[in-house]
C-alpha cells in the first residue's frame, strides 16, 4: 500500500473513531451519566492525536519503502511534535 493510502486510511479511521466517541459522550451527558465528560474528553484527545498518529504511520511506511529523504523529514517532525507535547505538560 502506498504511503498516501496508509496515512489517509489512518486519519480517516481516527476521525470517525473520535467523532463516535464524542457522540457517545454527548449521549451519556443527555442521560446524565457520571463519566460523560471523561468520554467527551477522550474523543477530543483522539481527534487531537490523529495527526501525530498519521505522522507515525507515514514514517513507518516510508521506512518500509526505504525513502530516506522523506523519512528524515518525518522523524524530525515527530521529534519536534513530541518535544512540544512534553514542554506543554510542564
Amino acid at each position: 500500500m502506498r504511503t498516501y493510502d496508509c496515512t489517509a486510511s489512518v486519519l480517516r479511521y481516527n476521525m470517525f473513531t473520535g467523532i463516535a466517541i464524542l457522540f457517545i459522550g454527548m449521549a451519556m451527558s443527555i442521560l446524565d451519566t457520571e463519566y460523560s465528560m471523561d468520554v467527551v474528553w477522550l474523543g477530543i484527545l483522539v481527534l487531537i492525536l490523529s495527526p501525530f498518529i498519521g505522522i507515525l504511520v507515514t514514517a513507518m511506511s516510508l521506512a518500509i519503502e526505504k525513502d530516506t529523504k522523506w523519512l528524515t523529514v518525518a522523524v524530525i517532525l515527530i521529534t519536534v511534535t513530541t518535544a512540544g507535547m512534553v514542554i506543554s505538560i510542564f
